[in-house]
């Protein structure tokens, strides 16, 4: 089944179908959208609209996807729903689906396959070909990813979603918060065995090359994640040159809450030229993770780096820019690429407060501090005994 025209209308548009599965379960299985879509409001996808409770299986988009509000995407603009009054949510797949055609939104919750993903749903063994472009806000959270712009929101979300076995090969692009290559937000479950390929471009804080943050510990929320077995070869880049521009990393912005990093390869350049804010000058930029934030026992362990980081303003290191809370843990993890910026530059850790290091490595004159000295936080070893280090992770 194909569609070669053109699709118009508010909320719950798709090239192939506007909602599906409100009552009962249902399959959207090898359909084609060739035409371009356009939804001036919510839930805005090239094949789905909003899939309730649906299996979306072996199709395509290629047309040009434009939406408005919120959850827009190349396959399906929202994945997964949740009834506040009756308290019933229902979930959603999309398996061996393939988006080419571009994605642009002014709104929250832009991606390549799925705008949100929600309330145990999941994406498997998807590829995104195609550029995605977010240069809307709601609360300031603008949600890009390559695959998926915001993984298990909202407070009701109590189930674990799944992003695993999939690829972005497009260019990433966020005027607000949250810009991943795989995962704008990736709120609470998992992101695993997933490559982006793509340029990761966000003009404010928390970008990262799989996903712009993982977990959340505001409000009522207190959700947490993990990244397994995932690679980033596209080069990561916060554009912004002022307060709210910091946090960046190969594979992730920001750790928060017990989230996790595991057995994961960074191989992009990682830039920031802004700062946290205007009293705290901090680019907290890794080639890892920007910043293992203050609450739970945040942890990267069996990953390495070996893009370039380069940093604006201090706090820069080749596994994180900064280290904050006791139980954090950073284990059996390497670095080979330049660090390079001003203070509190390191070539595991640019700045501890707390936390444990153990067992990790970094490339002896890797770090060049622009002013000042570097920090001693892990240990330098020559070329061929990081590479062995790294070979062994593999």
């Amino acid at each position: 089944m194909g569609h070669n025209g053109t699709t118009y209308y508010e909320s719950h548009v798709g090239g192939i179908v506007g909602q599906i599965g409100i009552y009962i379960g249902n399959i959207v299985e090898n359909c084609n959208n060739y035409g371009s879509v356009t939804g001036s409001y919510n839930c805005v996808g090239g094949v789905v609209g909003t899939s309730y409770r649906a299996a979306i299986k072996n199709c395509q988009n290629e047309g040009i996807i434009t939406g408005g509000r919120a959850q827009t995407a190349g396959i399906v603009g929202r994945t997964g729903y949740y009834n506040t009054t009756r308290k019933v949510y229902t979930k959603s797949t999309i398996e061996d689906c393939i988006n080419k055609g571009e994605v642009t939104s002014t709104g929250w919750g832009t991606a390549g396959i799925t705008g949100s993903i929600e309330y145990g749903s999941e994406v498997r063994k998807c590829n995104n070909y195609a550029n995605v472009t977010g240069t809307g806000q709601s609360s300031n959270y603008g949600n890009v990813g390559g695959i998926v712009g915001n993984q298990s929101v909202f407070i009701y979300n109590k189930v674990a979603c799944l992003v695993e076995d999939c690829n972005n090969y497009g260019d990433i692009k966020a005027s607000y918060y949250y810009c991943g290559g795989i995962v704008g937000f990736h709120q609470r479950g998992s992101v695993k065995n997933c490559t982006n390929e793509g340029n990761v471009t966000g003009q404010r804080t928390n970008t990262g090359g799989i996903s712009g943050a993982v977990g959340r510990y505001d409000d009522s929320y207190k959700t947490n994640g993990t990244i397994e077995g995932c690679i980033n070869k596209g080069e990561v880049t916060i554009t912004g040159t002022g307060a709210t521009a910091a946090n960046a990393g190969g594979i992730a912005g920001s750790l928060q809450n017990a989230s996790s990093i595991v057995n994961c390869t960074n191989e992009g350049n990682v830039i920031t030229n802004g700062y946290t804010s205007a009293s705290e000058k901090t680019s907290r930029t890794g080639g890892i993770v920007g910043l293992m934030a203050s609450v739970g026992a945040n942890k990267v362990i069996n990953s390495y780096n070996t893009g370039n980081v380069t940093a604006a303003y201090k706090y820069i290191g080749g596994i994180t820019g900064y280290m904050y809370a006791g139980a954090a843990v950073i284990e059996h993890c390497y670095s080979k690429g330049e660090i390079v910026g001003p203070a509190n530059i390191g070539g595991i850790v640019g700045y501890k407060r707390a936390g444990t290091i153990t067992e990790s490595f970094y490339l002896e004159n890797s770090v060049k501090p622009t002013t000042g000295s570097k920090t001693e936080l892990g240990e330098e070893r020559d070329e061929a005994t990081i590479n062995s280090f790294i070979e062994r992770l593999k």
